[in-house]
């Protein structure tokens, strides 16, 4: 049966907040970034994630291979797992791959789009002088 897992980390990265939203399925893992600028509330948090929840648009995914998880019955055990996973801040390596792969993309798509602008904005100038040149030498 396949198993599927999500979580979200919102962190301060030096200049503003942000939130990554991990998404596991199938053994892999796609990331998508979101820049909050001011810290959320867990209100606002909570709202964003109710009205742009949908929206979100994730990275490639990145194979993810992790060892065989056994299954803890220990209470303790449990309440220990989810403090040290409460305690960690920022991301993990994983969704930081993820994440410079989905940057790579998107860079690459950039370049593609600014080089295709580029080249029809040189073929309309060049018809145009040869539609101004047609012109000025018509009544030879």
């Amino acid at each position: 049966m396949p198993q599927s897992r999500a979580s979200d980390t919102v962190y301060f990265n030096g200049s503003w907040w942000v939130c990554v939203f991990e998404r596991e399925e199938c053994g892999c893992l796609r990331t998508c970034q979101v820049v909050f600028g001011a810290e959320p509330s867990d209100a606002e948090f909570l709202q964003y994630i109710h009205e742009h929840g949908g929206n979100l648009h994730f990275g490639p995914p990145v194979s993810v291979v992790y060892g065989q998880e056994p299954n803890h019955s220990n209470p303790k055990r449990l309440k220990r797992l989810a403090a040290k996973e409460a305690r960690r801040t920022g991301v993990s390596t994983k969704s930081q791959s993820a994440l410079s792969l989905l940057q790579e993309q998107q860079k690459q798509d950039r370049k593609s789009a600014v080089r295709n602008a580029r080249d029809e904005k040189k073929a309309v100038q060049r018809r145009l002088r040869i539609a101004k040149r047609v012109k000025k030498h018509r009544g030879r």
